[in-house]
């Protein structure tokens, strides 16, 4: 049942959908598959999953009705409660390591509608599992950047609770002492 409910969560904050089988069966898009499984997915998935106790749920990228990959998307599971510092922290180190990872890969380029990639070209979905089970009723549900912003969800109704953009985010960070 909770494994349902994330894939409709998903559904409901995922903009990014892989459409490659449909839309483009050019084998072009399996080149650019294996070097975003290989070379972007894997060591960033194997990274947060070690540094920050992230389990990635999915991943993928997008085209979003354009001729090149305009956004690349992932989602997690984090069985710890959090804070909204604590939620902005993990979702800037998170963004910062995806973004790196995108720019520094010379093979994807020619597959992204731009270069560098910036917290608009990516998707992170981050749902509060603690300890397996549902979070405090007031506790964070879910935390995502989607199109630039950092947005904090409640719980049990995943009600927005707070937003801010990407460059906000940081600058708070950097400020707390």
């Amino acid at each position: 049942m909770r494994i349902l409910f994330c894939l409709i969560l998903l559904t409901l904050f995922s903009g990014c959908e892989k459409k490659t089988i449909l839309y483009h069966p050019d084998p072009k898009w399996d080149v650019a598959d294996s070097i975003y499984n290989n070379q972007i997915g894997k060591p960033v998935f194997l990274q947060l999953k070690k540094e920050k106790k992230l389990n990635v749920i999915e991943s993928g990228w997008g085209l979003r009705g354009r001729k090149n990959i305009r956004c690349m998307h992932c989602g997690f599971r984090y069985y710890n409660e959090i804070t909204v510092e604590e939620a902005r922290k993990l979702l800037l180190e998170t963004g910062n390591l995806y973004l790196k990872t995108i720019n520094e890969n010379e093979k994807i380029r020619s597959f992204l509608e731009n270069y560098p990639y910036g917290p608009e070209n990516i998707e992170i979905n981050i749902f509060i599992n603690p300890g397996n089970r549902t979070p405090k009723s007031d506790g964070l549900g879910v935390i995502a950047i989607i199109d630039g912003k950092l947005k904090y969800y409640s719980n049990p109704h995943f009600t927005k609770i707070y937003e801010e953009t990407y460059e906000e985010a940081l600058e708070k960070l950097t400020k707390v002492p």
